[in-house]
């Protein structure tokens, strides 16, 4: 005789996957607390829910299709981001890339200083508004959290694309270094801003900061981490080392013109207007932990811009 196991029993026991198929019939069963099921009806209630044609199939695929359209997205925004932090150092040190600060249309002064301010401060718009909180709980309504983060870098690779490509230089030059050996001084020196720029992003988490760890997470059903406070490497000097090696590199350039010093001001203007709410946002969500921290290290400059 086949042995019968009351549904409470076997649902009780049953493995994980196995109930995570049956879904809703599962569920059907369960509200019958009475009833008994067999072993054999057990596996002709899965073949039902899982295997039949057309049963849960497109479900599954939707969800499927869903969490891979995620991925690619979140791939293709760290891709286009990084192509296009490759084209931002050409495009400042005026070098390879075919236009940049100095190379492109000859314009009108009025008309070449508006678009560029306009340029800077679309970027510097976008960059702002969608890194705060309220913003983000309002996406979240219609865009998915986990590729939330990787929305920001797209849409902040295309504010800079659209910075390169219609930038007008003003080429009068306010200097210009001749000397070989303090020309390479200071292209190094811009270099070596860029070098701080990327290895801070890994220092604190440059696949979070990007988008990576969450389309990651997404694919692999897990949960994020939760943020926490840490100070490695030149955390220890500066708060925001990132911008910290954005203004090196800026501003160290051995041929000085008037649309350079423009994207110079306007780029510093923002990175100090941006820090004081990005540290606003940072004091919510860390605490008396890095309340502490402001008191104990400068913004950009070693021990300059302490709290009081």
């Amino acid at each position: 005789m086949e042995k019968h196991y009351p549904v409470n029993a076997w649902v009780r026991d049953a493995p994980a996957p196995l109930m995570r198929q049956l879904g809703i019939a599962g569920r059907l069963l369960y509200t019958s607390p009475n009833f008994g099921i067999s072993l054999l009806d057990m596996l002709r209630v899965y073949r039902w829910v899982y295997c039949a044609p057309g049963a849960r199939k497109p479900r599954v695929r939707r969800a499927a299709m869903g969490k891979l359209s995620r991925f690619l997205f979140g791939v293709f925004a760290y891709v286009f981001f990084f192509a296009i932090f490759l084209y931002f150092i050409g495009f400042v040190s005026n070098e390879v890339v075919p236009r940049s600060i100095a190379v492109g249309p000859a314009s009108d002064l009025f008309v070449a200083l508006t678009v560029d301010v306009l340029l800077v401060s679309l970027f510097a718009i976008q960059h702002s508004i969608m890194a705060r909180p309220w913003f983000k709980t309002a996406l979240g309504k219609y865009w998915p959290n986990a590729i939330e983060r990787s929305l920001y870098v797209a849409m902040s690779a295309l504010a800079l694309y659209l910075l390169f490509r219609f930038w007008l230089p003003i080429p009068a030059v306010l200097w210009q270094v001749e000397n070989p050996l303090l020309r390479n001084a200071i292209w190094g020196f811009a270099g070596l801003g860029w070098g701080t720029v990327l290895l801070s992003t890994f220092l604190i988490d440059h696949f979070e900061l990007f988008g990576l760890r969450q389309i990651w997470s997404d694919w692999k059903d897990r949960a994020m981490p939760n943020q926490t406070f840490r100070q490695p490497f030149f955390y220890k000097l500066v708060r925001h080392p990132i911008y910290t090696g954005f203004l090196m590199a800026f501003w160290a350039t051995p041929d000085m013109s008037v649309g350079h010093l423009v994207f110079s001001l306007a780029m510093t203007l923002y990175i100090f207007i941006g820090i004081r709410y990005e540290e606003k946002d940072l004091l919510d969500n860390l605490g008396d932990a890095y309340e502490q921290y402001t008191r104990e290290v400068g913004k950009v400059i070693p021990g300059l811009g302490k709290a009081r």
